[in-house]
């Protein structure tokens, strides 16, 4: 998984730094999520954001364990310390309950993405002309017994919506 974050990572030009910080988070909290795992538990699944500058790593095992907390293990201990690593090298985490069953953990840290680096022998991408935008033309005739489709801006509809959709995906 921490081989493949840092390729898909690169790939969306964050950050080296940032995909440095991200291929260790990934790797404590994966690591977290296996460990807290059973054999009859179906996966562990990881997913890879970025927006606004930030880079977001989530985890999500299916166990239904505790909430993670921070531990402070004393010198000798072997264990403990993954958390304490994430806290440090992020600006928040935390982790909820997935409606599906089991935990996500997540982290957030700065990671922007960086422009490509073009070439000097590279010859300059092709500059595009505006074209008019054309007007709106009318809505073809409907099957007899389909609904018109109809568009709303009222906050309460566009929250109503939302949360449906949400709903959908068992990540929230």
């Amino acid at each position: 998984m921490r081989a493949e974050a840092v390729e898909t990572l690169t790939a969306w030009s964050v950050d080296g730094q940032a995909v440095e910080v991200a291929a260790l988070v990934l790797s404590e909290l994966v690591t977290n999520s296996v460990r807290a795992s059973r054999p009859e538990d179906e996966f562990v699944a990881v997913r890879l954001s970025t927006a606004s500058g930030d880079v977001l790593v989530e985890v999500w095992s299916r166990p239904d364990v505790p909430l993670p907390t921070v531990q402070r293990p004393d010198e000798d201990s072997e264990t403990g310390r993954g958390l304490g690593l994430v806290e440090a090298l992020t600006d928040r985490w935390g982790s909820y309950r997935a409606t599906s069953g089991g935990i996500v953990v997540w982290a957030r840290f700065p990671g922007a993405i960086v422009p490509v680096q073009r070439r000097r022998d590279e010859p300059p991408l092709p500059e595009r002309t505006p074209r008019p935008v054309p007007e709106p033309t009318a809505a073809p005739a409907r099957a007899p017994g389909l609904p018109d489709i109809t568009f709303s801006t009222d906050p309460a509809v566009v929250a109503r919506v939302a949360e449906r959709l949400r709903a959908l995906d068992p990540w929230y």
